[in-house]
């Protein structure tokens, strides 16, 4: 990541339930912190986007790709996939 960090992940898009202890799941796949803020998105075409750091990727059968996202003033999580970065 242009952060520094490196981001592993398994070729296959899951999120693994059951959710840290104060997360929580919506209806359309939103995963919310404990400040109900959105950190992961399970994706209609089965990917799913995270929040790492201060960047967000996209992971699916093809692997890793880097998004951007456009985020709420207040800080409350992603609003949706906007493009992918090439």
């Amino acid at each position: 990541m242009p952060s520094g960090r490196d981001v592993v992940m398994d070729p296959e898009a899951t999120v693994k339930e059951p959710l840290p202890n104060g997360y929580r799941k919506d209806k359309d796949g939103g995963i919310f912190d404990r400040s109900n803020k959105k950190v992961a998105q399970i994706n209609d075409d089965g990917t799913v986007t995270v929040k790492v750091g201060k960047d967000y990727v996209t992971q699916g059968p093809a692997g890793v790709v880097e998004e951007t996202v456009f985020e709420s003033k207040s800080g409350a999580g992603m609003i949706g996939r906007v493009k992918v970065k090439n």
